[in-house]
């Protein structure tokens, strides 16, 4: 998974610095030229190559969401805690919440 996100982030940035794209203008609603941001440069590459940065967001969403389950065991290791412990001490101080039985 993360070769694939290797290979299309490099694949997507040589494409950028090649073709001088972060350096080009372009004319906006009113008229007036405007420098490619970062927001618009990523709608170009969406609307050109849609598979390619579709896939990439979803390998780096993926990526995010395997990472998180990890990351909350270490914290769990760290402060001595397990599931059951961590679930009723965040149910204790939320006093309104309706409890399950």
């Amino acid at each position: 998974m993360a070769s694939s996100r290797g290979v299309f982030s490099v694949f997507l940035v040589q494409l950028v610095v090649v073709s001088d794209l972060y350096l080009k203008t372009y004319i906006n609603d009113l008229g007036h030229l405007q420098v490619v941001d970062f927001v618009f440069l990523i709608q170009y590459l969406f609307l050109s190559f849609m598979r390619i940065v579709f896939l990439l967001g979803f390998v780096v969403v993926l990526s995010l969401l395997l990472w998180s389950s990890p990351c909350f065991c270490l914290y769990l290791a760290t402060t001595n805690q397990n599931t059951n412990e961590w679930y009723r001490g965040h149910q204790a101080w939320c006093q309104h919440c309706p409890h399950m039985a």
